[in-house]
């Protein structure tokens, strides 16, 4: 009986979520906050760099960047994240969400250690699903682990993936 193959997990994590889901048109012209439950959520690059912060509340949000104000669709964002996972099947059946308990921060999963062989190496097949999400109005960041969770936190890490990872490398 031969030993089972390592598995890959491939996790892309969309930031910026909660505001592209709402695809507002002058999203990136003016400060813009994401609010759930009277706080900050997201703040977009403009908000940001006048002084709203994650976690704050509405009226020192607006009082620090002059804000517009716009509250949280998870619909929408499930919705978003169906579509792009619409995408994905093109590179792995095994596909799975994930919704971030500590951050409003939504992304999909990977299994991709099947498609390896089809795609020529996790370089490749990476640099393919690259340009699929740059079709996409969603900014992401991207993590390689060798299971579902430690992929989503190495998104967090920001590193290039350069196709000779190793187990002990993500360890």
């Amino acid at each position: 009986m031969s030993a089972p193959s390592a598995r890959l997990w491939l996790a892309f994590r969309f930031s910026d979520l909660p505001l592209t889901a709402l695809k507002l048109d002058d999203s990136t012209e003016k400060p813009i906050v994401v609010i759930q439950k009277k706080r900050v959520i997201f703040a977009n690059a403009l908000a940001d760099e006048a002084g709203a912060q994650v976690e704050m509340d509405i009226t020192t949000a607006q009082v620090l960047s002059g804000c517009e104000v716009v509250e949280r669709d998870e619909v929408k964002e499930q919705r978003a994240l169906h579509e792009v996972s619409e995408q994905f099947y093109h590179f792995s059946p095994y596909i799975d969400r994930y919704r971030s308990d500590e951050l409003a921060q939504s992304g999909l999963l990977l299994e991709v250690s099947s498609c390896l062989r089809l795609f020529g190496g996790i370089k490749a097949l990476s640099e393919k699903v690259f340009t699929c999400l740059a079709k996409t109005p969603y900014g992401f960041e991207c993590g390689l682990g060798h299971s579902a969770k430690p992929a989503w936190y190495l998104s967090f890490a920001g590193y290039d993936i350069i196709g000779d990872e190793t187990k002990s490398l993500f360890i």
